[in-house]
């Protein structure tokens, strides 16, 4: 499974490379999911594409719930938090000040016709 992790809305990739260095200093984590930066397409006239996300890849039997207490950690530990927002499955996770809200991707077909 792949877990998908990002800061919405972020022009400074500082936020998203803390939460990775807070995943890989997590040992938990770390041992149960293969952490890594996914880059953004590269804009015409950069010369370095930006850093788009997290990819956790892991197996059936990771803990979400110690994402879950990695994502409330980081933030309690910054400044000025930055949402977070976490795809799994096709179901999107924000966590902001305001808690945490769920959604599921719409697909063509679903819902009332």
């Amino acid at each position: 499974m792949d877990i998908r992790v990002s800061i919405p809305d972020a022009e400074d990739p500082e936020p998203l490379l803390s939460f990775h260095s807070w995943l890989m200093d997590d040992r938990d984590i770390r041992g149960q999911a293969r952490i890594t930066l996914v880059e953004a397409p590269a804009r015409p006239g950069d010369m370095t594409p930006d850093i788009a996300l997290i990819s956790l890849l892991v197996s059936s039997g990771f803990n979400l719930a110690g994402l879950g207490m990695a994502i409330v950690n980081w933030r309690a530990a910054r400044k000025s938090p930055p949402p977070v927002r976490v795809e799994i499955n096709g179901v999107r996770i924000l966590v902001d000040d305001s808690g945490w809200t769920i959604r599921e991707d719409d697909t063509p077909g679903d819902g009332p016709g």
